[in-house]
């Protein structure tokens, strides 16, 4: 990674779903945020958010201290990447939803990925991680 926090303490970060900690790994403009959960004397840590691009997508997971941007061009499967349009992401998914706030939530292959459009309908964002706190059900 280019940049990593190491496991840093929940205080004073988004702590809703009981975590202890939460470590975020950067590659350029790619981000993977894990989070580390403690009880029972077990502990367990999970990957909730990673990020290509805005790293804000997702406010409920930590962010740390952001790097300055280095694009890594990452795209999917369908070539979607920063830059693309929504007329592209209607090209290749058929299963799209709006989420709000620019934000738009494609179901395919049995995941889920979510894209952020800034202006000009074009992808500023996109990834994977909670919109809200889940429950320990859903965990």
């Amino acid at each position: 990674p280019t940049t990593d926090s190491g496991w840093q303490p929940m205080a004073g970060q988004v702590d809703c779903a009981g975590s202890t900690d939460f470590r975020v790994l950067w590659w350029g403009d790619f981000r993977m945020t894990f989070e580390r959960y403690q009880g029972d004397g077990a502990v367990r840590d999970e990957l909730s958010t990673w990020t290509v691009g805005d790293p804000t997508l997702f406010g409920f997971a930590p962010i740390g201290d952001v790097p300055a941007p280095s694009p890594t061009n990452i795209v999917t499967l369908e070539g979607i990447g920063l830059g693309s349009t929504l007329g592209d992401v209607v090209a290749e998914w058929a299963n799209i939803h709006d989420a709000g706030d620019g934000r738009l939530v494609v179901v395919d292959r049995g995941g889920v990925l979510t894209i952020k459009l800034g202006n000009g309908d074009q992808v500023v964002g996109l990834g994977d991680g909670p919109f809200d706190c889940p429950g320990d059900e859903s965990r």
